[in-house]
């Protein structure tokens, strides 16, 4: 009895709201709570329940206003409903289960709201970033809809949907209204579709990385050699293929395709055979050395720590310490460290001992050939930003290193091979920093970096 009459008061807080909340949506939010409260309390054929259906029937045909009158005495008809059950005039079953020839709706998971709530930030973000909920005011009642089309298959999903809409829009703000039936998203609901697209993008470089080494180690124990079936997705050493299932066949595949074509860790050499090259046995090694505790120089621990390389714009810099710390890894930032007497070159090798390095490539120069003349001037970063990254390419490799670049920067001509991430107006650049350091062998959430 006590959670039916919890429904009733739910369900009258639920009409309640909508003199605040004016729209259908508030509509169709208060007139489900409330037929979900009769129906727990009486069966079909209860006087209660075929009054509740005449208001709804209101509701769901006619205007706004007449709507509103409509949950009006279904609010009063709820309260006659709470004092029968308070009064023994009608008994509740002890189960308290709907009188609907059923059991109560089943417990929806969080994890089942978090897929739910991506699946409908996608779908509409092919249609302008609209979509419409219908709520119980209409035929299909509580369905979510993009571009005319209905996402829940089966009432499961229904439910699913109508709980991660409702979420989005009253506790998350992911959605807002528009008026009517139709809703937009939020730049946060944008924000948080990007952010999980970042960590899924990032978990799947994780993959294609470690497989890269993989294979690169199974192909050293047999002189370098390895057979790739690009056809069937197979990489093979001395026989034996490296992936288990489908998916894994998938990353292989793709590992050996960067490898090939974009790291140059082998080349082919005849048929369906493919040879480990001299620079991906140097990867091999210095992938083998950081799992062993150990960086590319052989004597220094790999730490979690990143190494800012910066010019004039100080915003970019803190953007970019911002990031590495929602990463939980330590920044290093040269004019923060004590001088202790050195040169930047000693400060600049006394704090080298990192796992990554970004490099923040900013307009603070303007530079030019002396052949092409003024004309031909651009932005440059500034010479000793250059510099330091040259030096960590040659210190950590290039896989550790990740150069940021603002629009209209001139490219170092002599640093080829380095990944260049735009930093674009959006905020995206923040996510694919955070993609690379995974893709670096650290263990780091990329959902935690904000735009």
């Amino acid at each position: 009895m006590t959670s039916t009459l919890k429904m009733i008061e739910a369900a009258q807080a639920a009409i309640d709201a909508r003199r605040t909340d004016k729209s259908y949506a508030a509509d169709g939010k208060a007139l489900a709570a409330s037929l979900a409260a009769v129906e727990a309390a009486v069966p079909p054929d209860h006087p209660y329940r075929k009054q509740a259906q005449v208001y709804a029937d209101k509701v769901n045909n006619g205007t706004w206003v007449q709507g509103g009158n409509a949950l009006g005495s279904m609010k009063g008809l709820l309260s006659a409903l709470a004092d029968d059950i308070k009064e023994g005039r009608i008994s509740v079953p002890a189960n308290e289960t709907a009188h609907t020839g059923g059991s109560m709706p089943r417990t929806i998971k969080d994890s089942e709201i978090s897929a739910a709530t991506i699946r409908i930030l996608q779908a509409a973000q092919h249609h302008n970033w609209e979509l419409q909920f219908f709520g119980a005011c209409m035929d299909h009642g509580d369905d979510v809809y993009v571009n005319n089309t209905i996402l829940s298959k089966d009432d499961d999903e229904r439910a699913v949907n109508r709980e991660a809409f409702d979420r989005m829009l009253h506790d998350k703000g992911y959605v807002r209204s528009a008026g009517g039936i139709n809703y937009k998203v939020t730049e946060k609901g944008r924000t948080e579709l990007a952010a999980k697209r970042a960590g899924d993008l990032g978990e799947r470089d994780a993959k294609i990385r470690n497989a890269k080494f993989e294979i690169l180690e199974a192909a050293d124990a047999n002189n370098g050699e390895l057979h790739w079936l690009k056809e069937h997705c197979i990489v093979q050493v001395d026989g034996v293929g490296l992936a288990d299932t489908e998916e894994d066949c998938q990353i292989y595949n793709r590992a050996a395709h960067e490898m090939l074509n974009d790291d140059r860790w082998i080349r082919w050499e005849d048929g369906i055979l493919y040879m480990v090259t001299a620079a991906g046995k140097a990867a091999l090694r210095e992938w083998i050395g950081a799992k062993t505790g150990m960086s590319n120089n052989g004597n220094s621990e790999f730490k979690n720590t990143v190494f800012i390389v910066h010019g004039h714009d100080d915003q970019r810099k803190i953007e970019v310490e911002n990031i590495v710390h929602q990463l939980k890894l330590d920044p290093i930032i040269l004019h923060q460290q004590t001088n202790q007497g050195r040169t930047i070159i000693e400060k600049l090798e006394a704090h080298a001992d990192v796992g990554f390095a970004v490099i923040i490539l900013t307009a603070d120069d303007i530079g030019y050939s002396q052949k092409a003349g003024p004309e031909a001037a651009q932005p440059r970063a500034r010479q000793n930003v250059v510099w330091e990254m040259g030096y960590f390419v040659a210190r950590l490799g290039r896989a550790r290193v990740c150069a940021l670049l603002t629009d209209g920067v001139e490219k170092p001509s002599d640093i080829q091979g380095v990944v260049y991430t735009p930093i674009d107006k959006g905020g995206a650049w923040k996510h694919e920093l955070a993609r690379e350091i995974k893709a670096a062998g650290f263990d780091v959430d990329v959902s935690k970096v904000s735009s």
